[in-house]
């Protein structure tokens, strides 16, 4: 939902694999954007929504993850010049930047980013201080880091200390 805020009528943008673009996706049903993913789920979610002009690159199919990758999916990319891409990924840290668990989905990502005016990285509270042995891009690659409100208070002041502008949704007071 706090990705949702980042997206207005008219707007066209890519959207990576995984599930937290997944439900970003599902957040569009009343948008009337463009939207450019790799990822067979979330083109799937997204060509039921009357106002959503979606379009799904070409390439191989990642058994299993439903997301698409490899040379051919790279040459659609270039075809696209966008305002905004958001991305995902399996673990980020200050140091090692954002980094994948596999190699198929890097060439995509970094693809994405270098198409994209600004790079919106979704990542959970379990994504940070990890890293993995493939390396997309470094931090300062990225606009806006958005997370969630499980997220350490002395993780996030780290990364933002670090120059990343970090987002989380306000914790939610409990209140009726």
């Amino acid at each position: 939902a706090l990705a949702r805020t980042f997206i207005k009528d008219g707007d066209c943008f890519f959207l990576d694999s995984g599930s937290t673009c997944l439900e970003l996706a599902k957040c569009l049903v009343d948008a009337k954007v463009k939207v450019i993913c790799n990822d067979i789920k979330i083109a799937n979610e997204l060509g039921g929504f009357p106002h959503v002009e979606s379009y799904i690159i070409g390439g191989l199919i990642r058994p299993g993850y439903f997301s698409v990758g490899e040379s051919l999916a790279l040459e659609m990319i270039n075809a696209f010049a966008v305002e905004r891409g958001f991305i995902s990924c399996d673990a980020l840290s200050i140091e090692t930047g954002i980094t994948n668990a596999t190699m198929f989905e890097v060439g995509v990502k970094t693809r994405i980013i270098q198409r994209s005016r600004e790079v919106i990285l979704m990542a959970d509270h379990s994504k940070f201080d990890t890293v993995e042995p493939h390396a997309v891009a470094t931090l300062s690659c990225i606009t806006t880091i958005l997370s969630d409100s499980a997220l350490p208070s002395a993780i996030a002041r780290r990364y933002q200390q670090a120059g990343c502008r970090l987002i989380m949704p306000a914790p939610s007071s409990g209140a009726r």
